[in-house]
């Protein structure tokens, strides 16, 4: 199946090499809500296949782990849509003349008109949206990286002064650096072995020297495909 986003006007599908991601809606409740109401889709109920793509994030809503992957921050809410304008079309007044007299005005014989024109729809929508972002991201609680820290870059400068989970980032860092320490071990002992291998090479290529089975010409040619 295609991954599609299930936003408004929006016609994402995911595209391999494309610097895209997609996010399926939470699990939780809670979260689940403010997504939906985000999204605004009507009678909309979301699958386990109903995605969102990173477009309508902000670039606060990520973070980069460790890895130098760009993860979606735990609590985050899509904010950015194209939804369609509510604008309606004024309709003009004709005015008819009969016998050199004009008709009277229809607004003028009815009262004012109580619909409002395109402008004052636009302005009041635009109003109205910014108020309802205001208020959403004053109810909004601080956004955190993870739940439970699993890296390093997970804690945040305010967590060390927290003894549980000072004692969490320790474990962790150690851990760490552990698997690092390892990690370089390996790539030394990697590195003895090749230049192991490099020292037996020469030692044979300056053997056949001796022997006048290699030229000196052919042994500087072998020697630096070696290096």
């Amino acid at each position: 199946m295609v991954k599609s986003c299930a936003a408004i006007n929006c016609t994402k599908r995911f595209k391999k090499g494309e610097n895209i991601k997609f996010h399926k809606f939470p699990k939780d409740e809670v979260l689940r809500k403010k997504w939906l109401l985000a999204v605004r889709r009507k009678d909309f109920i979301p699958k386990d296949s109903s995605l969102i793509c990173s477009k309508h994030f902000v670039e606060e809503d990520y973070y980069i782990n460790v890895h130098g992957n760009k993860n979606l921050k735990v609590g985050s809410v899509p904010s950015v849509f194209d939804f369609p304008g509510k604008i309606q079309k004024k309709t003009p007044r004709r005015k008819l003349i009969r016998k050199g007299v004009e008709e009277p005005n229809v607004e003028e014989e009815n009262g004012p008109s109580t619909s409002l024109s395109s402008s004052n729809l636009f302005k009041r929508d635009v109003t109205t949206t910014s108020v309802l972002t205001e208020s959403t991201l004053a109810r909004q609680p601080k956004r955190r990286k993870r739940q439970n820290p699993i890296y390093m870059g997970d804690f945040e400068e305010d967590d060390l002064q927290n003894p549980v989970k000072r004692r969490k980032y320790w474990e962790i860092s150690q851990a760490t650096l552990r698997k690092q320490q390892k990690t370089i071990k390996m790539l030394r002992i990697k590195t003895r072995r090749y230049e192991n291998k490099i020292s037996s090479l020469n030692s044979l290529l300056d053997d056949l020297k001796e022997k006048n089975k290699l030229t000196a010409q052919s042994s500087l040619i072998l020697k630096s495909m070696v290096l």
